[in-house]
C-alpha cells in the first residue's frame, strides 16, 4: 500500500490521464496509522466488492468503458478518479475471506477493471473512509448517479435490497436517486412477479424498464391462467436471443402476449398507457375486462386536485353526450 501525497501524479505509469493527486511515498506505513480520507494505492485483489453493490457483473461486458478500463491498467495506467474504500467487516455469519482488508464501496467499474487487468504488479488508486453500511450505501448511490446509467434491472434489484436490509427508507432512496416514492414502487413489482425460470435463461439487465413493465403487464394478466402464463414464460425464454440483442422492446413482448391470448376485434392488445413528465409518471391508464382504471400520480395529484379533475371528465364526457346525474 502507498500513500499519495498532495499533487499531480506524474510519470511513465499515469496513463490515464492528469489527475490532482500525488506521487506515491514510502511503502510500509504501519495499518494502524489513521487513514481517513487518504488517497492510497492498494492491491485491489485485497479489495472485495461491496455486499450491498448496486451493479451486477454481467453487466460489465457489454460495457465498452470497462474494456477501455481494462486496456489502460494493463497499459500500465491507474485510474484518474479513485475508488471509495473502507475497511472489510465480514457480515454477521459469514466466514472472512482470505487475503481481504478492504470493502469497496463505489468504483466497482474500476476495481474490476484492475483486477481483470494482466499486469504483474497490479494497484488501484483508493479513498479510505470508516463507514456503516446506511453511510456507505448513501455514498454509493450519490456517486454513481453521476456516472454511467445502471440497467433498470440492476437498479430495481439495488432497491429492493436497500430497503430489505434497512440500509435506507423509501423516502431517503427517493431523494438520493432524485425520483418520486411511486417509480420505485413500480420497479419493485416488477421483481415480484418475474419468475426464477425467466430471470435464469435470459439476460434481465439488458431489457429497459418499458420493456420490464411490458413483462410485468403480460405476466398479471396470465396469472390466473396456468396453462397460458406457462406457454408465455416459454415463448420468452424462446426469445432470448432477442434480448441478448437488445432488440426484446415493449412491442416484443406485447406481441408474445398476444400469440397467448389474442385479443378480440382489433386483434391487437389493448396496453396499458402512460402521461409522464420527465422523469415522473403523471397519470395511468390500465385497461380491464368492463373498462379501465385511472391512477393520478403524486407530481399531477400535486397540480390538480380532485374537484379539478372530476370537472374535466365530467366536461368530457358531455362533449361525447354522457350527462352525469
Amino acid at each position: 500500500m502507498a500513500k499519495i501525497a498532495t499533487g499531480a501524479l506524474r510519470g511513465e505509469n499515469a496513463k490515464v490521464g492528469s489527475s490532482p493527486y500525488g506521487k506515491p511515498e514510502k511503502k510500509g506505513e504501519p495499518k494502524t496509522e489513521d487513514l481517513s480520507k487518504t488517497l492510497l494505492l492498494i492491491d485491489p485483489t485485497k479489495i472485495t466488492t461491496f455486499r450491498h453493490k448496486d451493479r451486477q457483473p454481467e453487466e460489465l461486458e457489454d460495457d465498452p468503458t470497462f474494456h477501455e478500463l481494462v486496456a489502460e491498467f494493463e497499459n500500465g495506467g491507474i485510474n484518474v478518479q479513485p475508488i471509495l474504500i473502507r475497511p472489510y467487516r465480514p457480515a454477521p455469519g459469514e466466514k472472512p475471506i482470505p487475503g481481504i482488508e478492504y470493502e469497496e464501496i463505489f468504483g466497482y467499474k474500476r476495481h474490476q477493471a484492475a483486477l481483470r487487468a494482466q499486469r504483474a504488479e497490479k494497484q488501484v488508486l483508493c479513498v479510505f473512509e470508516d463507514l456503516s453500511d446506511e453511510e456507505a450505501h448513501t455514498r454509493m448511490v450519490k456517486e454513481n448517479k453521476s456516472r454511467s446509467g445502471l440497467a433498470a434491472w440492476s437498479k430495481a434489484m439495488s432497491w429492493n435490497n436497500a430497503l430489505s436490509n434497512k440500509l435506507s427508507t423509501k423516502a431517503k432512496l427517493a431523494a438520493d436517486e432524485g425520483v418520486e416514492e411511486e417509480t420505485i414502487d413500480a420497479y419493485l413489482r416488477v421483481l415480484e412477479i418475474v419468475p426464477d425460470r425467466i430471470i435464469k435463461h435470459i439476460d434481465m439487465h439488458k431489457l429497459g424498464i418499458e420493456a420490464l413493465f411490458e413483462l410485468r403487464s403480460a405476466l398479471l394478466k396470465l396469472d390466473a391462467d396456468t396453462e397460458k402464463q406457462k406457454r408465455y414464460e416459454d415463448l420468452v425464454i424462446e426469445g432470448a436471443q432477442v434480448v441478448a440483442s437488445r432488440k426484446a422492446t415493449k412491442a416484443f413482448f406485447a406481441n408474445l402476449y398476444e400469440k397467448v391470448s389474442p385479443s378480440s376485434g382489433t386483434g391487437k392488445a389493448i396496453e396499458p398507457r402512460t402521461l409522464s413528465s420527465g422523469r415522473n409518471k403523471l397519470v395511468t391508464l390500465k385497461p380491464g375486462k368492463t373498462g379501465y382504471t385511472v391512477t393520478v400520480h403524486r407530481t399531477a395529484a400535486k397540480a390538480l386536485d380532485l374537484e379539478e379533475f372530476e370537472k374535466l371528465v365530467a366536461e368530457a364526457l358531455d362533449k361525447k353526450g354522457v350527462k352525469l346525474s
